[in-house]
């Protein structure tokens, strides 16, 4: 299939990416990897792929009591199975209590400032997590449910800005850290994706950016093989 536009919306983000050359659908994915090269052999960053992806996957799931959460254990964690564990206890009380599924994405991260303080081998590990929530739940409630463990902490941000605060900590090393730095819950929305076979530009856009990129693999890439990206995002309003 021939396009020139392709259509992301995710929540109320809706973006336009439209090619100044038509590309091509080489295959059909399931998988949640909405910026991968359907575009011939265009190669995106590793980690500028991973950013993209969870970004759209955070909007797609906002509601208006998703929380900034950090779980920090007391005693130093060193080792992702041992945090992993702690996190599935987390989830099995979450669940227990509200009776609804814990929905969220996490990212487990090194406490390096922690690590330099107390001169710790290691940097112990935490987890920042996006909650999505569909009714208020107190400060207090969620404290208790990890108070045995360490502390947490609520940060205000913004609806809209969640996904943009997360991506602070989608790093390089996160993306490496055993290729399982970042974690969702199960049955969480994803995007819905359209092609469209004409050029389009979202008018009035609230971000815009154009870039270059090759149509096919670096080593056999001509001039003529250099396409244009110009992509255009809104947010729709309540």
């Amino acid at each position: 299939m021939q396009y020139q536009t392709k259509i992301i919306q995710a929540g109320k983000l809706i973006q336009a990416r439209a090619y100044k050359k038509p590309l091509y659908r080489e295959y059909a994915s399931n998988r949640e990897d909405y910026t991968q090269a359907e575009e011939g052999y265009k190669r995106e960053d590793s980690l500028t792929r991973t950013r993209n992806n969870i970004m759209l996957t955070i909007e797609a799931n906002l509601t208006p009591f998703s929380k900034f959460i950090t779980f920090t254990t007391e005693i130093p964690i060193y080792e992702r199975e041992k945090i992993l564990l702690e996190l599935k206890k987390l989830k099995k009380r979450f669940e227990r209590k509200y009776k609804v599924k814990m929905n969220y994405i996490a990212v487990i991260e090194g406490q390096y400032k922690r690590q330099k303080k107390y001169n710790l081998p290691f940097a112990p590990l935490h987890i920042h997590m996006i909650l999505f929530m569909d009714k208020y739940i107190p400060f207090k409630e969620l404290k208790k449910l990890w108070e045995q463990v360490g502390s947490v902490d609520i940060k205000r941000v913004k609806q809209g800005d969640l996904g943009v605060y997360m991506m602070k900590y989608i790093t390089k090393e996160v993306v490496e850290f055993k290729k399982n730095g970042i974690l969702k819950s199960r049955n969480l929305n994803t995007p819905t994706v359209m092609y469209l076979p004409e050029y389009y530009e979202l008018e009035n856009p609230t971000f815009s950016n154009t870039y270059l990129f090759y149509t096919k693999s670096l080593e056999d890439a001509t001039l003529e093989d250099i396409n244009e990206c110009v992509m255009t995002e809104m947010r729709i309003k309540d």
